[in-house]
């Protein structure tokens, strides 16, 4: 009974709530905005009426920013999917990772599209091997992976944009949490020897690795957490 407004109305409405999910990693609201569109859908007669709510959906859901920054995103969505265990999940991942590849070559270019792709599956390769080191415990293991991630890299080596990429995928799922203690001293005695080297690059890698530390915190423990370890760090840093 719904009117063609109220079902572009709909598709919107629930498309925000599903970007929004995706961008929060939050699997549990983006089953919930799945499940109300194909409560909508399943209940509609026409094709055409369909194609309004799919079209309003996917319309609001995805928004290109640049290849470089959707491929980061959509693989943390997958990623997220993963630590959840949520097969259905997984796969609306993967299929939206395809959906935005779509929407490339529709609104921007084959050139574009394939770009997003290719990096899209490089930082999802840096992702699993960063989350797979992060989660070794034997010693040889972890070599054979750092070994592995090396060779990716040589093999990214003439693109420094997918070089980019991979690294900071590997390195962010790499990270192993400890407490936010724990954590903070040993990244401000990080900091502070890169301060004392003189070295700006070797600031700019240690404050890169806190900034995804401080990311880790709050997408996998809380925001207490997250803030608990920034302010720690912060203090230690300016402590002689």
């Amino acid at each position: 009974n719904l009117t063609d407004d109220r079902l572009a109305h709909e598709g919107r409405r629930i498309g925000i709530a599903y970007h929004l999910a995706v961008k929060s990693g939050d699997i549990d609201m983006q089953n919930d905005a799945l499940n109300q569109f194909n409560e909508i859908l399943v209940t509609l007669r026409k094709q055409s009426q369909a194609d309004i709510l799919t079209k309003a959906f996917n319309n609001v859901n995805i928004h290109l920013t640049t290849p470089e920054k959707d491929a980061i995103l959509y693989s943390r969505a997958l990623m997220n999917a993963h630590a959840k265990g949520d097969s259905i999940a997984i796969e609306d991942a993967i299929d939206i990772a395809k959906s935005v590849k779509e929407f490339y070559i529709v609104e921007r270019c084959n050139d574009d599209a394939n770009k997003y792709y290719n990096l899209y599956n490089i930082a999802v390769n840096g992702a699993e091997l960063g989350n797979k080191y992060s989660v070794e415990t034997d010693a040889m293991a972890q070599m054979e992976i750092i070994s592995e991630a090396g060779e990716m890299r040589q093999s990214l080596e003439s693109d420094s944009i997918a070089s980019k990429i991979f690294n900071i995928s590997f390195d962010y799922y790499s990270i192993r949490l400890k407490t936010p203690e724990e954590d903070a001293i040993y990244y401000s005695t990080e900091m502070k020897k890169a301060i004392a080297s003189g070295q700006q690059s070797q600031v700019d890698a240690i404050s890169r690795i806190t900034g995804m530390v401080f990311e880790r915190y709050k997408f996998d423990c809380s925001d207490e957490a997250a803030a608990l370890f920034n302010t720690r760090l912060n203090e230690l840093i300016a402590t002689e």
